[in-house]
């Protein structure tokens, strides 16, 4: 099922097109997914694109447990290494020095050869006129409840919203430290508390 862009409020306008096929007697494949994409222009900037890679690729197994990934999804898969290292490199001068322009980071990125079948697709943005200018999000679990549809795109929304504002995103706890590791444990184990700890982090660019 593809939608048009829809428009707040969405689970009503999901559950119109999700409640009669459930009727129909249709249910959720085995693979399944739901894919989100927005609009691809306000990441065109060196900050925010920076901080879209780094949520991905900081965050990746605390967002999989608060937006229901499918284990059984065969096309998803962490950022390549290569444009994590990029988006670091640029998080690192953010601090000091002046930011790469977007042609510059654009340029980089690209060379990084990203591609569609991973949680984040950021290849639109390679283009400078694609055919679908956006950024895809691969992740949300599959579902025929419009309303938890709409929760967990909420979520991610706000999240997209924070990238390129405030403070650059924190990292969550180090792996590196037993403490660490713990605690990113607990949450990559706890829906509930991923997704408080995504809201916290979203509210963070206020």
């Amino acid at each position: 099922m593809v939608t048009p862009p829809l428009l707040a409020p969405h689970a009503p306008a999901l559950e119109a097109l999700l409640a009669p096929a459930r009727e129909l007697g249709f249910t959720v494949p085995y693979e399944a997914a739901v894919h989100l994409h927005v609009d691809g222009a306000r990441f065109r900037d060196a900050r925010a694109f920076t901080d879209l890679v780094r949520l991905f690729a900081n965050w990746g197994p605390v967002l999989r447990a608060a937006l229901g990934t499918n284990p059984a999804c065969t096309r998803l898969g962490p950022l390549s290494p290569a444009l994590v290292d990029l988006a670091e490199q640029v998080h690192q001068v953010d601090a000091g020095r002046a930011r790469p322009s977007w042609r510059e980071l654009q340029r980089a990125a690209r060379a990084t050869d990203p591609v569609k079948f991973c949680d984040l697709n950021i290849t639109a943005l390679m283009n400078d006129a694609p055919a679908r200018d956006t950024v895809e999000v691969r992740i949300l679990g599959g579902s025929d409840d419009g309303q938890l549809i709409a929760e967990r795109a909420s979520l991610v929304h706000d999240l997209l919203e924070r990238c390129g504002r405030g403070a650059p995103l924190p990292v969550p706890p180090a792996e590196s430290t037993t403490p660490g590791a713990a605690a990113l444990a607990n949450l990559c184990a706890d829906p509930a508390a991923a997704q408080d700890a995504l809201r916290e982090l979203a509210g963070g660019g206020a």
